[in-house]
This record gives structure tokens, C-alpha cells and sequence, in this order.
């Protein structure tokens, strides 16, 4: 296992320097347990976090996004538009699979509880973990799911101010937001979480994805074509895994420097350490649609350990050779978010693809979205 990979040497400490009053606060004074709702919840921050300056560098894993241009980020080469389709998607010969246009299931069985606004605990096995659950306002119609993993020494609380991503922002297609804290992990055994591989139950995390899912499933109505996973640095690697994983259920995913671990070239960019990682390969049939962003020669990890845009480029190919259709998003900002890549732009890359369809950014390309995002098709 990796010895604190993706995360800045100057982004060691576990709170966030940002702007957002909460985003450093202290855990709420009351949390619930499955069902309760914490006093301090809100229905996420919406809105861009902004560094400010703490003794020449910043505290906590994850940078949030700042404002202003990339001007030295890669150049598109598609000009947003999608080439080689002709407006078509494609169903063959690696690219993006329909399913057939159908909808998956959750399989997933609740442990018991249920899932209310604020913090919650469930327990996921032998152990009991917390998580944020951010609901729309709107619950007589189906809700999508969005999954949100900080980075690694960040926090569920942090993570959810700094990134905002708001439940409402398309009324029409309401989400609850899911911020899980992490299961502990440290190295070697994890990475904050357990990103090595393996199934559920026996690994954790996994096995909280699918407890919460199915906890949700059983509760509320849930779209199960809207199921949705976003992630920063470690969080991100959990969410390449979780897609590995769950191909046909979670299509859609949004990855800010990681790293995908079932691909050789990006194992082999892990200096120092031997990991056998344990992930499953990624079915071409299947398809699906990645926003990957990426920072630049200055995104790595503290000791050098992994070059996470060595990791991205790697990642373009493989990504491809997989079927996934992919809005590759550049900046030069380092191991931070993409700061042209804001909460409500995420929020509508995620609302526009559902599982069991193509992208269609396959027929109508990237409008909307910066100069420095690129559509790769398979």
C-alpha cells in the first residue's frame, strides 16, 4: 500500500483553510444516528471555496477551487465538439454501450435504519460509520444518488463545505448527496479507504456504498439510472474503484486527480511500493462517461510517490480502450480541484447522462463547459 499518496507535501493536515465558516468548524454538537437529523445540517453549500492564506500554505488534503483562468492548461483538441461519431453513439467496437436503454437495479439489502438530512450512522459489518446526507427539497419525485469521498486526511464535514455540490440544483432531476467519512485506514493497510481492492463485505468501503444505497433504495424512490460517484485525490481512486465495480450501475462518475489502479501503466508510475492491487478490469461492453481533471506537472503526491498527471495521461488511453467516454479537463493549478470546473457545472454533467444511455455530449458536444475540458470518444 502506498505511504500517504495523493496528497501534496503541503496538504498533509486533516481541516481545510477556506473561506466557508464551516469548513474548519468543529464536528456538530449533535449527530444522529440512522435516521436523526443533525442540528448543523444544511442542504449543501453551493458556490465555489476560495484558499486563503495560512503561514505561506494551506492545512488539509484537499485544495478547493479558486477563481480565475487556466491559461497554460492543454488545448482541447475537439473544440467541444465530439468527433468520430457523427453525432451518433456508437455501440461497438470498444466505444460506449447502451445497455439497450435499460435502466439497472439496486441490488443492495438495507442493514437496518433509516437515512434522514444531517449526519447518520449505520452499521456496515463489525463497524459503525458516518456519513452526511444532503436531501433535496423535493422528495415526491425520484432522487438520483451522488456519492462525494474527500481526499486523504480530509474530512466528511471539510470535503462538503468546500466542494458544495447542491441537491437543487436542477429541481427537475433532485439528488441527495451522500459524504461518507472515511473508514480509517492508514497506510499500508489504506488510503483513508480501502482502495487496494477487493469485494464487499470485505472491503469496508465498498461495503458502505452498498449499504447506504440500499438503505436509501429501500426508503425513498430512488432513480436507479441517477446513481452518481465524485471524488478528489484518494477519493478519487475510491471512485475509479467503485465504478470498476459497479459498471452497469454507476456509469457516471466525476474523478479529480486519482488514479485508476486496474490499469498496469498507472500501477507501474507507484514508486517505491509493491501494491498488489485487486481491482476488477473495466468491460468495454459496459461503457460510461468520466469527467476526469487533472493539474498539471505539480499535481503529485507528497514524496513524489505518484505523478498524478503522469497518472491522467496514462489514464486517457486506458479509459478509451475501455469503451468510457471521457471529458478530459485540464488545469495547471496542482493537486487542487479544477478551478473552471465549479459545483453547478458538476452538477450538470451529472444530471445530463443516466445509466443505460449514451453521453449526449456524443451528439451535442461540450457546450458549456471551459475552453480547457476536451471530449475524448472511444
Amino acid at each position: 500500500m502506498i505511504s500517504r499518496p495523493l496528497v501534496h507535501p503541503a496538504l498533509r493536515v486533516g481541516c481545510l483553510t477556506v473561506s466557508l465558516a464551516s469548513a474548519c468548524a468543529s464536528e456538530p454538537g449533535t449527530s444522529s444516528t440512522l435516521g436523526e437529523a443533525s442540528d448543523s445540517s444544511t442542504a449543501g453549500t453551493a458556490g465555489t471555496a476560495e484558499t486563503t492564506e495560512s503561514g505561506g500554505s494551506t492545512s488539509g488534503e484537499m485544495q478547493p477551487t479558486t477563481s480565475g483562468t487556466t491559461d497554460d492548461a492543454a488545448e482541447p483538441t475537439t473544440d467541444g465538439e465530439a468527433p468520430t461519431t457523427d453525432g451518433e453513439a456508437s455501440t461497438t467496437d470498444g466505444e460506449a454501450s447502451t445497455t439497450d436503454g435499460e435502466a439497472p437495479t439496486i441490488p443492495f439489502a438495507c442493514p437496518g435504519g433509516a437515512i434522514g438530512p444531517g449526519m447518520n450512522s449505520i452499521d456496515v459489518g463489525d463497524a459503525s460509520r458516518t456519513f452526511f446526507a444532503d436531501f433535496p427539497a423535493d422528495l415526491d419525485r425520484p432522487i438520483g444518488v451522488v456519492f462525494s469521498w474527500h481526499g486523504y486526511g480530509d474530512t466528511a464535514m471539510n470535503f462538503r463545505a468546500a466542494v458544495g455540490l447542491d441537491p437543487d440544483a436542477d429541481p427537475a432531476l433532485p439528488v441527495v448527496v451522500i459524504t461518507p467519512e472515511d473508514s480509517g485506514l492508514p497506510p499500508p493497510l489504506g488510503l483513508d479507504w480501502d482502495i487496494a481492492g477487493g469485494a464487499a463485505p470485505d472491503n469496508v468501503d465498498l461495503a458502505l456504498f452498498e449499504a447506504v444505497l440500499g438503505c436509501l433504495d429501500a426508503q425513498y424512490e430512488v432513480d436507479a439510472a441517477r446513481i452518481y460517484s465524485f471524488g478528489f485525490s484518494a477519493g478519487s481512486v475510491m471512485t475509479n474503484l467503485l465504478h470498476s465495480s459497479y459498471p452497469e450501475l454507476l456509469t457516471t462518475i466525476v474523478s479529480e486527480s486519482g488514479a485508476w489502479f486496474n490499469d498496469a501503466s498507472e500501477a507501474d508510475l507507484v514508486n517505491i511500493f509493491d501494491i498488489d492491487w485487486d481491482w476488477p478490469a473495466l468491460d468495454p461492453a459496459v461503457g460510461g462517461t468520466v469527467l476526469l481533471t487533472h493539474g498539471g506537472p505539480t499535481d503529485v503526491t507528497v514524496l513524489n510517490i505518484l505523478d498524478l498527471e503522469a497518472s491522467a495521461q496514462a489514464a486517457l488511453p486506458f479509459l478509451a480502450a475501455g469503451g468510457r467516454t471521457v471529458v478530459d479537463c485540464a488545469h495547471m493549478q496542482g493537486h487542487t480541484l479544477h478551478p473552471e470546473v465549479p459545483p453547478d457545472l458538476i452538477s450538470v454533467f451529472l444530471s445530463a447522462h443516466r445509466a443505460g444511455q449514451p453521453s449526449p455530449y456524443l451528439s451535442d458536444g461540450l457546450d458549456g463547459f471551459p475552453a480547457s475540458c476536451t471530449l475524448r470518444v472511444p
